[in-house]
């Protein structure tokens, strides 16, 4: 079967750019311009070369004639109706490449259609593998409150991300000053559709975005530095032998997919994601300098923040 899926792929890759090409030409306005640019000036130069090959037959024949729109306007129709009668007398040529043409179009449009459909049952099939490996509950990031001025009413605290790959929080942390005696976190839901197919449960990915306060609201609030440079979340790294059902190289494809549907939510839909929302927000409350919280991502999607003890 994935012999045949890849002999499939190898013959959609060869037939669609000519499909492409022919649909191009033929059913675009710029495709269509373009071919009836090219053929008057076929006419154009094919009639320039029958001008000049009659001046020379008459400075030849020492023989005197001015060249005027008649003689042009002459040659670009005999010109015109030798192209007709090259037509009329290659009639069945003609007729057999528009049949080859419809045919390669039917043929490359069926196989496109089937390929398209064996990959994208692919992608779905990996996008799955990867909520298995995602669907868990684990560590996202940790808060430091530094300091809480009563006078201000403003809070600063450290936070550092969590990446899976290499098991420890980034040193790099993102310092944060907010006006406000209460902390919120808000996540980000992803809810795939697909994911019920198969596991016969409901399955969202959490993904902390954004921290406000009592006193200032959520679409005011500070986004979180928890991207990497491609856009993936830091909770998302994972090693080759963290994996399982699925090789590095495919999830690490796939992953930058999933990230791509926060700022695409259309692509989203078309992968099988039902919806993206913001979750309710939770919440420190009171928090003193020196606390530190935790924060998790749960297995059923939303988030925890538990305060870690001193011992």
């Amino acid at each position: 079967m994935q012999n045949s899926a890849a002999l499939l792929h190898k013959i959609n890759w060869f037939l669609k750019p000519v499909r492409d090409i022919i649909l191009f030409f033929f059913t675009t306005k710029l495709g269509i311009s373009l071919l009836i640019i090219s053929f008057f000036l076929y006419l154009i130069l094919a009639t320039k070369k029958q001008l000049t090959t009659k001046r020379l037959l008459l400075e030849a024949a020492r023989r005197r004639h001015f060249l005027g729109i008649g003689d042009i306007l002459g040659a670009f129709l005999e010109q015109l109706g030798k192209v007709f009668i090259y037509i009329v007398n290659n009639i069945t040529v003609v007729l057999l490449a528009l049949l080859v043409f419809v045919g390669l179009l039917g043929i490359s449009s069926a196989v496109n259609t089937v390929d398209n459909f064996v990959q994208n049952q692919k992608k779905i099939q990996n996008l799955k593998t990867i909520v298995k490996n995602l669907n868990q509950s684990y560590e996202v990031a940790k808060i430091k409150i530094i300091k809480y001025d009563p006078v201000t009413r403003q809070t600063t605290f450290d936070i550092w991300f969590y990446d899976y790959a290499k098991q420890k929080y980034l040193p790099d942390k993102q310092r944060i000053t907010l006006k406000g005696s209460q902390i919120y976190v808000l996540s980000l839901m992803i809810n795939f559709d697909y994911s019920q197919i198969e596991l016969g449960q409901k399955v969202n990915l959490a993904i902390p975005f954004k921290v406000f306060s009592d006193e200032i609201e959520s679409r005011d609030g500070i986004p979180l530095n928890t991207l990497d440079s491609s856009g993936v979340p830091f909770i998302y790294h994972r090693t080759s032998e963290q994996l399982y059902g699925i090789d590095s190289s495919t999830y690490s494809v796939l992953i930058k997919q999933i990230a791509k549907y926060i700022k695409d939510p259309k692509l989203a839909k078309q992968d099988g994601v039902r919806d993206i929302w913001a979750a309710s927000p939770h919440n420190i409350k009171y928090p003193r300098r020196g606390q530190v919280f935790i924060i998790y991502v749960q297995q059923t999607g939303g988030l925890t923040i538990k305060r870690q003890e001193r011992f």
